[in-house]
């Protein structure tokens, strides 16, 4: 007879094919998520609170998707690598507050900062742009991780349900 803590564990852990679905989250959505924060979200944070880095975020209009194939050069290596990570700590069971923790700390922000970091010609010290593109990595693992758990939880509803 299987433990409280073995059946959660059990519950948690996804089948292949979620881990695929995953992966593919946040390829596909990742370095959209992160072009969108790097040029209109994190932008007027640092305006709201009167920081000088930067003077205006870009216009909204569709002359801005010209930027979308810079976003998935430079953010579809970062989303790669947070996707697997992601991916491989659901497959084995890990609880969702540590995978985030994991996922947008330690892989969205630093995958984010080294691959600017490695787009622009390597890293020669920490500036305003890589600390916009380590927020930008932050906030696209975040929306794709919470995608991917929503996912999960409508799956286990359903699950439960029949």
């Amino acid at each position: 007879m299987p433990s409280g803590s073995q059946t959660l564990t059990a519950t948690l852990r996804r089948p292949r094919k979620q881990f695929w679905r995953d992966v593919l989250i946040f390829a596909l959505l990742g370095p959209v998520f992160g072009l969108v924060a790097a040029l209109w979200g994190i932008p007027l944070a640092f305006i709201a609170t009167g920081s000088r880095i930067f003077h205006a975020p870009a216009p909204v209009d569709l002359g801005v998707l010209k930027f979308l194939p810079l976003g998935y050069y430079i953010g579809l290596l970062p989303a790669l690598v947070a996707g697997f990570v992601h991916a491989g700590l659901s497959r084995r069971g890990i609880l969702p507050p540590l995978r985030l923790a994991i996922v947008v700390v330690g892989v969205g922000a630093v995958a984010g900062y080294v691959g600017v970091a490695l787009a622009i010609g390597g890293i020669r010290g920490f500036n305003d742009w890589l600390a916009l593109s380590a927020a930008a990595g932050a906030v696209a693992a975040t929306l794709c991780f919470a995608l991917c758990e929503f996912l999960d939880l409508k799956r286990l509803r359903r699950a439960r349900s029949l």
